[in-house]
């Protein structure tokens, strides 16, 4: 398996091993009890368990929940602001 990232930054290398270590881990939380799945039932883990945790995952990690304000004081800022 050999991936590639769009991006000049992150080395194919580096893209390959993302690639494989999602495999690695779908392989060992959604799929430890199927020896060979069958298709239809890998595409249904994929959409009903796997995609929703991804969802999830980057809705709090995305960072629009602070849009049209400023960006939060650093901890020196704010003991500075304080002093």
């Amino acid at each position: 398996l050999w991936a590639r990232s769009t991006t000049a930054y992150v080395s194919r290398l580096r893209t390959t091993m993302n690639a494989e270590n999602h495999f690695k881990q779908l392989k060992h939380h959604h799929l430890h009890h199927l020896l060979r799945p069958r298709l239809d039932q890998l595409i249904w883990i994929l959409c009903t368990k796997v995609t929703p945790g991804y969802i999830h995952r980057a809705a709090v990690l995305e960072d629009t929940y602070r849009l049209g304000r400023s960006s939060r004081l650093s901890p020196f800022q704010t003991k500075f602001k304080r002093a």
